[in-house]
């Protein structure tokens, strides 16, 4: 029996979309918290990105592009990251979170937990893996 080459092209890798992620999060945790916690860490992402002059897509594009050269630039990334460290850290009152609030500024433990979320966010659902050693 002669195996047939595969055409690399007509398999369809398998996407993990951010719904996806978030009920793997929940059956996880069983947490409507955990979940609660992470979209907002996701809406704080795309002020951040907004901020930048972009969109989350286009901000995870262009983290893709980085992480995808023969040699992977994780410091551009970092650097990036490291912004949104900064942007967290201080108040904009600006951005309006809800009808009466403003976006206030993180403490350092709300910074590490929101990371923690976008890391397996970027891992997970756009194939962006980071490491601890990375975002220190």
């Amino acid at each position: 029996m002669t195996k047939r080459p595969v055409n690399q092209e007509q398999i369809e890798s398998e996407e993990f979309s951010d719904d996806d992620w978030l009920d793997s999060l929940y059956e996880n945790s069983k947490s409507e918290n955990t979940v609660a916690c992470t979209k907002t860490s996701i809406k704080v992402f795309e002020h951040f990105c907004i901020s930048q002059n972009s969109t989350k897509e286009n901000m995870i594009k262009k983290y893709q592009s980085w992480i995808n050269q023969t040699k992977p630039d994780i410091r551009s990334i970092c650097l990036s990251l490291s912004k949104l460290v900064s942007f967290m850290s201080k108040p904009h009152l600006e951005i309006m979170i809800s009808e009466r609030a403003t976006f206030k500024a993180k403490t350092p433990k709300t910074i590490k937990v929101y990371l923690g979320f976008l890391k397996s966010y970027l891992r997970i659902c756009h194939d962006i893996r980071l490491t601890s050693d990375d975002l220190n």
